[in-house]
């Protein structure tokens, strides 16, 4: 459910819920929202699904850190061709921003994980608390996004505990990954 494939959907879903974006038609939001979920959820996964099929990663999971380059790679184009389409859809820049910023902790991962195991999943739940907090302190915020901060630290918790539970990553791991996802989208976005 917090695959973080699926990650930068929920955080251009939440903007367009709980941001002035709301008031744009539901329509447009939908094919925006559409877009942005075929180029950072769908091909991603199916390019993973692809290099399972073909025994060049291991397993969709990517388990080994060492699978995971080529994904993260092609996924990493793949975000900054959605950054680059939210800049020429004229998206606020701070929405733009969010995606610079996933782009960013995602080429840290990337490189992070040729010697150590950084998670992507704290990495992407952290990047959904910064873009939470940036709603929440938009002058434009048309409604208290209080809940939403809320939510965004209570999945990171769930999400985080799993992965600690499942034995996939250690304290640090965890804790480098929400830093990374939480300071680039942050920053990022106010830029």
């Amino acid at each position: 459910m917090f695959n973080p494939l699926l990650l930068p959907t929920y955080g251009i879903a939440a903007a367009m819920s709980w941001s002035v974006l709301q008031y744009i038609p539901l329509r447009t939001r939908i094919e925006a929202g559409s877009i942005i979920f075929i180029l950072t959820a769908v091909i991603p996964f199916m390019l993973i699904y692809g290099l399972a099929t073909t025994k060049i990663v291991k397993d969709v999971t990517l388990s080994d850190r060492t699978d995971r380059t080529i994904p993260y790679g092609a996924t990493l184009l793949l975000y900054i061709v959605t950054a680059g389409y939210l800049f020429m859809a004229r998206a606020p820049h701070w929405l733009a921003g969010f995606m610079v910023g996933a782009s960013v902790a995602l080429a840290i991962t990337l490189i992070v994980n040729r010697w150590w195991k950084i998670s992507a999943h704290a990495a992407g739940t952290g990047g959904l608390i910064a873009m939470a907090c940036v709603i929440a302190i938009l002058p434009t915020t048309p409604q208290p996004a209080m809940w939403l901060v809320i939510t965004t630290i209570m999945i990171t918790g769930l999400t985080c505990t799993s992965r600690l539970i499942l034995r996939c990553h250690t304290p640090a791991q965890i804790y480098a990954g929400v830093a990374n996802g939480m300071i680039n989208v942050f920053i990022w976005s106010l830029i």
